[in-house]
């Protein structure tokens, strides 16, 4: 974990402008519409194009002032494109009130319990599954001012405070009973861990780390969260921590404590509702020994037949044209770049690809940025997806993706120093679990394609 101010690909999106409209005209909107017949208009197609599968980079879970939405947990295990185990983090305030458990006896509490919200869009692999999961309290403390990376090393204890076995279905209803009337109530699709009872017991004693946030902390850190297959069928899932669903009035995500408080000759039935910290954040593991995916990483004759493209700081395609030059003098009007998608043999379930893709570039600082051509939508306000392209087109009889590279490509001629190198990559990584194999660029059939029209001389 770690303070900065990376350059991240998606966020910086609009620092990027006043670069772009220094060194290239703006894209004709609307230029599907021109007749390139009447205008005399030439298209070539024949480029020498290869791909190669690269590592990964790391990506920003938790970004000061953005309010993400999916968090995820689970593991991923198979032979195609190897192992990938994330971890969940938390931190934790008090409710609007203060409690007040001095007069709770040490064996008052009947239960903490840990309540998260299923995010029912971003389940990967299995509809549903039997889940080992794990809850280990933090020595390191979260903060919602720092910038928290992918591979972020951060401190728990090796002991956890429950390990509990699990059916998880993300996307079904929940029957709870309400704790002080007995009637059940259906609720939203939730995740209920109960945590250790002595642990539970010992943050109810302690009257002083009751008192204020900062208290808080100093006891109780935060958790960490992990998840894995306990029936053999990997799957990830999505829970949905943005800030509304964190810091409502009642929000369903919340660290609740089950306790009877004497009242007089009497006990009384009560709770207590500790919010879930903004300062949220994920980390993700890869393994890729043994894997296809590792051999397209160390194979470059692999790559040119199949690559990959990872979420969660995994893999990717760099995409390399190597004789764009021969258009050089040539007036661009629009280039177009499409990607095949592979047909692999994998594990048995939704492994659905990803909808949306994007590329990226390598500016002169090495940082990796948006291609030029989805700067300058956004800085004219309109949506890049509807120009750009790069969403899932399920074509026959195999899917692909398309990309308008003009702005790219046009560039890339009039300027030596720009690295005209594209890597494909998946939109907002973080919080996408879906993966995709494409052709290289080399393959028989249906390898990557460049497709440029420009006007005759």
């Amino acid at each position: 974990m770690e303070n900065g101010t990376f350059a991240g690909r998606w966020w910086m999106v609009c620092l990027a402008a006043v670069w772009l409209a220094s060194c290239q005209e703006s894209i004709p909107v609307g230029f599907d519409l021109i007749d390139e017949q009447n205008l005399g208009i030439e298209v070539a197609t024949e480029f020498d194009l290869s791909t190669r599968t690269i590592a990964g980079e790391r990506v920003i879970t938790h970004r000061p002032g953005v309010d993400s939405k999916t968090y995820i947990l689970g593991n991923l295990n198979d032979q195609v494109y190897g192992i990938v185990e994330p971890s969940l983090y938390l931190s934790f305030l008090l409710g609007d009130t203060p409690p007040d458990f001095s007069t709770v006896k040490p064996d008052g509490l009947d239960s903490l319990v840990l309540i998260l919200e299923y995010d029912t869009t971003a389940t990967y692999g299995q509809k549903a599954g039997l889940q080992e999961i794990e809850v280990f309290p933090l020595v390191d403390s979260l903060y919602v001012n720092d910038t928290i990376y992918s591979d972020a090393v951060i401190e728990s204890s090796m002991s956890p405070v429950a390990k509990i076995t699990r059916w998880v279905s993300p996307k079904d209803s929940v029957n709870v009973t309400d704790y002080k009337t007995k009637k059940s109530e259906r609720q939203a699709p939730q995740l209920r861990i109960r945590l250790d009872q002595e642990f539970g017991r010992q943050l109810l004693s302690n009257l002083e780390a009751n008192k204020s946030d900062a208290a808080l902390r100093k006891f109780f850190m935060g958790l960490k969260i992990v998840s894995r297959s306990a029936d053999n069928k990997p799957m990830l899932y999505g829970l949905n921590l943005n800030n509304s669903a964190l810091l409502s009035s009642n929000p369903l995500n919340k660290l609740i404590a089950y306790y009877q408080q004497p009242s007089g000759d009497t006990t009384i039935r009560a709770t207590y509702q500790y919010l879930i910290y903004a300062a949220t954040a994920n980390t993700f593991q890869h393994q890729y020994q043994g894997s296809v995916l590792h051999t397209s990483l160390q194979d470059s004759t692999v790559s040119q037949q199949v690559s990959f493209v990872q979420p969660m700081g995994g893999a990717k395609t760099r995409i390399r044209i190597h004789d764009l030059d021969k258009m050089k003098g040539k007036l661009i009007n629009k280039a177009v770049l499409e990607c095949f998608v592979a047909d692999i043999p994998g594990p048995v379930g939704n492994f659905s690809e990803p909808p949306q893709l994007i590329l990226e570039s390598k500016n002169r600082n090495g940082q990796t940025v948006l291609l030029p051509d989805i700067f300058q939508l956004i800085n004219n306000n309109v949506n890049f997806v509807q120009v750009f392209g790069g969403t899932l087109e399920k074509t026959s009889p195999v899917k692909k993706y398309t990309f308008s590279i003009t702005n790219h490509v046009k560039i890339a001629l009039r300027d030596s120093t720009y690295n005209s190198d594209m890597l494909l990559s998946i939109l907002t990584e973080s919080e996408i679990p879906n993966r995709v194999a494409i052709h290289g660029g080399k393959h028989a059939t249906y390898p990557v394609r460049l497709k440029i029209t420009y006007t005759k001389e």
